[in-house]
């Protein structure tokens, strides 16, 4: 992977992390994630990247979008605090006629001053009713959706355990045999990233990366029917 070039000299002063990584990063063994934390701070300071694995690299790649915006982001609020400084900063604030200036520090009148603190305490108001109706349940179906791959995942792990021919069903006997085939031909980070941890299109662009398109079929097929198997053979 290319290094990043920081431009100008600017880098961030604070990293942009997203907590929906935790689950593939779990995933990486230990040499892969201290290759990764490596490269963060050498991608946001412009230094060459050390080698990765193909499943680290993977993960980096997909997290460069939120590197390369904050980084942007970053560079924008300089450039524009560059600015105000050639204007020779923020303009002082005078004291308009007719307002009095309290010991406080504001320039308001006392009776204006109230009505926007009241308004300002009903927007609060606001803000928290619209947190509680949409937020605590989007962070709640974000909880249960973690919880339930994570127990996916350990089904996986009990199927890759068993021992297929004494399954009865010819679909469980292939399903099992599938399942044995694709972690022993990726390993489990790449397995967990084609069945559980992304898209379809995602799914088709990490069989490319991997060069195991004569698996894709039984890829789709595992991604399809997962659900149904982990429950008849996981108990």
């Amino acid at each position: 992977m290319k290094e990043k070039t920081i431009e100008n000299g600017i880098n961030p002063s604070n990293i942009l992390l997203k907590l929906n990584w935790c689950t593939s990063i779990e995933m990486l063994n230990d040499k892969e994630k201290s290759s990764i934390l490596t490269n963060i701070f050498r991608y946001h300071t412009g230094k060459d990247l050390v080698p990765m694995t193909k499943a680290a690299s993977l993960f980096f790649s997909s997290a460069t979008d939120v590197f390369d915006y904050n980084i942007e982001k970053y560079k924008q609020k300089v450039e524009g605090n560059r600015i105000n400084g050639r204007k020779g900063g923020r303009p002082k604030i005078k004291n308009p006629s007719g307002l009095i200036n309290n010991p406080d520090g504001f320039f308001e009148n006392p009776e204006n001053l109230k009505d926007k603190v009241i308004d300002i305490g009903k927007e609060k108001d606001r803000e928290i009713d619209k947190t509680i109706d949409k937020g605590i349940i989007i962070e709640k179906d974000k909880s249960n959706r973690n919880l339930d791959i994570k127990i996916k995942y350990q089904k996986f792990k009990k199927i890759f355990e068993m021992d297929c021919d004494q399954l009865k069903q010819i679909d469980d006997k292939e399903f099992c045999a599938n399942v044995k085939e694709l972690v022993g031909l990726v390993g489990w980070t790449q397995f967990f990233n084609l069945i559980l941890g992304s898209s379809l299109i995602d799914a088709l662009e990490i069989i490319n990366i991997l060069g195991i398109s004569n698996f894709e079929s039984r890829i789709v097929e595992i991604r399809k029917h997962h659900n149904y198997f982990l429950e008849k053979l996981v108990k």
